[in-house]
């Protein structure tokens, strides 16, 4: 079983690896216009869309509408396009409410 990445840090091995935040706007407005069980079921969405951009790595909710992932190995080495493939399937499927409300 390979060290955790605390443990590799610790030890003062060289790691790569990058901190990427997730926000998900609109979920004020959703959670005011339709519900929290519509912000909730958007907060759901968007965890499985970074969760399964970002397969290789830890993803967290570090807020209401603010996720955390440490990018690691492949996911690492391929940032910059795992993150504009984020923003291509938002762009497909943001709801048009959640992207013309004032926090988008």
């Amino acid at each position: 079983m390979s060290k955790t990445l605390a443990q590799q840090i610790e030890s003062g091995q060289t790691v790569q690896y990058a901190i990427a935040i997730c926000r998900v706007y609109g979920i004020g407005w959703v959670n005011e216009n339709q519900g929290r069980e519509a912000g909730n079921g958007l907060i759901r969405d968007a965890c499985g869309v970074i969760c399964e951009t970002f397969k290789h790595s830890p993803v967290f909710r570090v807020a209401g509408d603010k996720f955390a992932v440490i990018a690691l190995g492949h996911d690492y080495e391929h940032i910059d396009e795992l993150a504009a493939a984020i923003k291509k399937t938002i762009s497909k499927t943001a709801m048009p409410a959640a992207r013309s409300s004032p926090a988008a």
